[in-house]
């Protein structure tokens, strides 16, 4: 059941009725390795970490729209990705796609060692994750 709930915070789903405008493959800024650090919601509002957990994720966007996830540096999902930018509550946001993984993220914060993903949902995760490289 953990395996199960941590896949779901690793890929954050949400279900949206939005305005698509494709941006293109992939943001140069999101491309690279992020180490997972926390988790934070849920039905119980929690926070995870590598530390709870007793493991660590990871995730590696490529330039070539590629998208894995690694646990405890093994590869457990290889995918592609889109960049979007969308229409949401009369605001615009940008949506991380998963082909065959997930429908979406918002990517609520990108800069050069942060990214945090969120879902669209008050029982939802927001996910914190520190570039590698």
């Amino acid at each position: 059941m953990k395996q199960l709930l941590y896949s779901c915070i690793l890929i954050l789903s949400i279900g949206l009725g939005c305005k698509n405008n494709p941006t293109g493959p992939s943001s140069p800024s999101l491309l690279g390795k992020w180490n997972w650090i926390k988790s934070v919601g849920g039905f119980t509002g929690g926070t995870f970490t590598p530390q709870t957990e007793r493991h660590t994720s990871a995730i590696r966007f490529g330039a070539d729209s590629s998208y894995k996830v690694y646990r405890n540096d093994s590869l457990v999902i290889s995918s592609t990705f889109s960049l979007r930018e969308e229409t949401i509550n009369g605001g615009t946001v940008e949506i991380l796609r998963y082909q065959l993984v997930a429908p979406a993220q918002i990517i609520s914060r990108l800069d050069a060692d942060t990214l945090i993903l969120s879902d669209d949902a008050s029982d939802g995760f927001t996910s914190t994750w520190n570039r590698i490289n």
